[in-house]
């Protein structure tokens, strides 16, 4: 029985839940498959209030920590919309969603663990040039956190939609605003927390308060994505698939996605057009103000 654009599952006749009068995800389930986010935007709260000013007191100059932020953007541009082809053709077993929610998750709480400890780790592995050793291992986790942000964040949206009935759409949405709010607040508030006094043991001689006050800002970021993205990968049900839509190779996932994307360019009528260009120079002036704002308050 094909569902969702030509997908076929074992069993269709067997599964109450593939047909149009099936029992509808309670509220709790819905909680649930949207709690992620709130991990999610709490790190990427911490990212943007706290790290331009951590990078440059490792000795980035101002003007190359906007080099450092461009990989969020590529990391969007690239990673969601292949992560997005790549899970809408998956067979496993565990889901369409969820490995890469799982997977993304994980390399947040990497990624979360490398940037604050990145002096103590170049220190600990005796770098012979210990500043140029922990701006790398911090760059390296800013990519990583990007990269696995946008991993992450594509799969849980569409998590949403394939749960929600077309009548729940607005209360997943609405969840899901939500989630991101309480993530938001409560990410930008543990940034102004003195956690170094409430914590002294977190400081090294390699690691002052600034250092220290984000390394337990960062630790409770990985706690609550692992909570969260546990959460939503524990108490949600996804149907299995076991033949993805017109056999799709994966090989050719990147040029589906993008050939997709020049297609939908070259046929985009004017008022979607315009609507791209406001939301262009939007973003432009955004990242313009996001990455100098803490810095130069």
């Amino acid at each position: 029985m094909p569902i969702g654009g030509g997908f076929v599952v074992k069993g269709a006749e067997e599964d109450p839940l593939l047909f149009e009068g099936a029992p509808k995800p309670t509220v709790f389930h819905l909680l649930c498959a949207t709690v992620c986010f709130a991990g999610v935007q709490f790190g990427w709260a911490l990212q943007i209030s706290q790290l331009t000013p951590f990078v440059q007191e490792l000795g980035i100059p101002p003007v190359l920590s906007s080099i450092v932020w461009l990989c969020g953007p590529l990391a969007g541009l690239f990673v969601q919309p292949i992560v997005g082809v790549t899970s809408d053709n998956s067979t496993s077993r565990w889901g369409r969603r969820r490995p890469y929610i799982l997977g993304g998750g994980t390399l947040i709480c990497v990624a979360l663990l490398m940037i604050p400890n990145s002096v103590d780790i170049s220190t600990a592995f005796g770098a012979e040039h210990q500043k140029l050793g922990a701006i790398a291992i911090a760059v390296v986790g800013f990519v990583l956190l990007d990269i696995s942000n946008n991993m992450l964040q594509g799969p849980c949206r569409a998590l949403l939609a394939d749960l929600a009935h077309s009548d729940q759409q607005e209360l997943g949405n609405a969840l899901f605003s939500v989630w991101l709010g309480i993530g938001n607040v409560a990410g930008y508030s543990a940034g102004f927390v003195p956690w170094s006094r409430l914590f002294p043991w977190s400081k090294t001689d390699a690691c002052n308060d600034a250092c220290a006050s984000l390394r337990i800002a960062f630790s409770i970021a990985v706690v609550l994505v692992a909570v969260s993205v546990s959460l939503t990968c524990a108490f949600t049900k996804e149907r299995r698939v076991f033949e993805p839509p017109g056999g799709t190779p994966r090989r050719h996932v990147f040029a589906q996605v993008f050939g997709e994307l020049f297609r939908a360019l070259s046929k985009m009528q004017r008022p979607m057009f315009r609507i791209v260009v406001v939301q262009f120079f939007s973003w432009f002036s955004w990242f313009c103000w996001l990455i100098y704002i803490t810095d130069w308050v």
